[in-house]
């Protein structure tokens, strides 16, 4: 990790029910300045309300990252444990029949506005496809200034139609040292 006598600023964009949050403060504890998560799902902002509500270090917010402010369908998993629910409409794990209005904000006006001066900002993107929408917006509003570490989830052409190959590979390419959030080590480390 670089710069790391700072405190660190982890930015949880799906945060599911709270195991990023468990394994951001196993993995940096007292150095948590604050961790900002993010989770549309209803079900599951509800186990992260009953579990961090109170916790002085962590804010919560029912919204879903986009790459502008707008009210978008939202796409449930209806199953399993809620980890496949998406913005991007014939995501496998959903019904392209049922969806909600979901409230979404434009992740790179918000990072601009919530900065904290002298930490370590961390942003962890697993949205469900989203990423191939939201990263080009995040680059292009000159979000890297603003973020020291990035671990992203790209979902596959097999999970996701609106998969882009071409974004995932500019991406990789332009940040070599991103961390990938569906990683075998993470996934160990999250037990």
């Amino acid at each position: 990790m670089k710069n790391n006598n700072k405190k660190i600023h982890f930015i949880d964009c799906g945060a599911n029910k709270g195991q990023s949050i468990q394994w951001a403060f196993m993995k940096y504890g007292d150095k948590i300045e604050r961790i900002d998560s993010f989770e549309p799902q209803a079900e599951n902002f509800e186990v992260l309300e009953d579990k961090y509500s109170d916790h002085e270090k962590v804010v919560l917010h029912n919204v879903a990252v986009w790459k502008t402010n707008e009210v978008k369908k939202f796409f449930p998993q209806l199953w399993g444990a809620r980890t496949g629910s998406s913005l991007i409409a014939g995501k496998y794990s959903t019904d392209p029949s049922v969806c909600i209005d979901m409230e979404c904000i434009d992740l790179a006006e918000w990072i601009k506005k919530n900065r904290i001066d002298n930490t370590h900002t961390i942003l962890k993107i697993d949205v469900e496809g989203a990423e191939y929408d939201i990263l080009p917006h995040l680059l292009s509003s000159n979000i890297p200034d603003f973020v020291d570490e990035w671990f992203i989830e790209f979902h596959g052409k097999d999970k996701t139609p609106n998969y882009s190959e071409a974004i995932e590979k500019e991406f990789k390419e332009r940040f070599p040292n991103w961390v990938d959030w569906n990683s075998p080590e993470i996934r160990e480390e999250m037990k």
